[in-house]
């Protein structure tokens, strides 16, 4: 296993003890609300598993959001903190339904610093699509994305990279000691953006607004289970300031690999809008 510190599961249910210590014993198969959605789905999909009008979107009970967090309860019911350099130092703050990420700028001459977030909740999917909206701050490194649960060099993110002027968008695919990196082109600062990463089988792409702009193919390192959604930042003492990821309305969904494929070659959002649980 990885060094993340997870957090505690005392009765083994799948849902964090820090959530049943507010909402007290919740039995995963129950289904307080009567919506066809158990709890232990709705815990993983940030819905109200006692209002049967804030559901999981999916079908005969089997939910198709897989895990998501609109940071409106506590980050610290489905986060913890990942993985993260000696010298990292970070802050998590919540504010109006954003999770706030920030990491501060290392001394002149010190080595870049990480830091990390992972998700409570595993998922299991050859076809994914993980989305949130960012709106990066113009300093350092952002990055959303899965991470195997066994290795932690064995990942897939969509990343933020500072750029004069703005930021240049990133996939990164990681296996062991293999980084490989492919452009997505570049966006400008201080507007809220969708970025996502997808998954079809071993094959990443990178989305804007729903629109693709890079993909790659991986060796298959990371699998299809036990993959948990990853939030990371990195900053260097060249960087023009401290790093600042900001997010709301992240999702990691189901979408059957037919679905994925058309969605991939029109370049559109439909299916997505589909799939959003939320209206704001």
């Amino acid at each position: 296993m990885t060094d993340f510190n997870l957090l505690p599961d005392s009765d083994a249910d799948g849902i964090s003890n820090a959530f049943e210590s507010l909402h007290g014993a919740v039995d995963p198969a129950n289904d307080t609300d009567g919506d066809g959605m158990t709890d232990l789905a709705e815990f993983n999909a940030a819905t109200d598993f006692q209002d049967a009008q804030d559901t999981p979107p999916g079908i005969n009970g089997v939910p198709d959001l897989l895990f998501g967090d609109s940071f409106v309860e506590s980050f610290e019911m489905r986060w913890s903190e990942g993985l993260a350099s000696e010298l990292a130092v970070s802050s998590v703050n919540q504010a109006n339904g954003r999770l706030l990420f920030d990491l501060q700028q290392p001394l002149p001459g010190d080595l870049c610093q990480t830091a990390s977030l992972v998700g409570f909740t595993t998922v299991n999917a050859v076809d994914l699509w993980m989305t949130a909206n960012l709106d990066a701050g113009a300093a350092g490194t952002s990055c959303i994305g899965i991470v195997s649960d066994t290795d932690y060099f064995s990942r897939a993110e969509a990343c933020l990279l500072e750029k004069s002027g703005g930021l240049d968008l990133e996939l990164r695919i990681t296996e062991g000691d293999n980084v490989s990196v492919t452009p997505g082109g570049s966006i400008a600062t201080g507007a809220d953006r969708e970025i996502g990463l997808k998954k079809v089988g071993p094959d990443f792409y990178l989305t804007l607004d729903g629109a693709t702009m890079a993909s790659a193919s991986s060796g298959g390192s990371l699998g299809d289970n036990t993959l948990r959604p990853y939030l990371s930042t990195e900053n260097c003492s060249g960087d023009s300031g401290p790093t600042e990821l900001d997010v709301d309305d992240l999702e990691v969904i189901y979408v059957p690999e037919a679905a994925l494929a058309a969605q991939l070659l029109a370049g559109i959002l439909g299916l997505r809008i589909l799939y959003r649980r939320r209206q704001r």
